[in-house]
């Protein structure tokens, strides 16, 4: 029986394992996206176009 035991610790501690592997990987894919929203809207806003009008 202890060896049943200690398989589930095994398993228990893989799926920890696992859960924050994802877990970081979702925060630093949140982070990348979130640094790369910002950059993409280049073109001035028809407003400051008429602005400068």
């Amino acid at each position: 029986m202890p060896s049943l035991e200690h398989g589930k610790y095994r398993a228990l501690i893989v799926y920890i394992v696992m859960i924050a592997v994802a877990a970081c990987i979702l925060i630093a894919g949140a982070i990348t996206f979130r640094e790369r929203q910002p950059e993409r809207p280049g073109q001035p806003s028809p407003h400051a176009l008429d602005q400068s009008q």
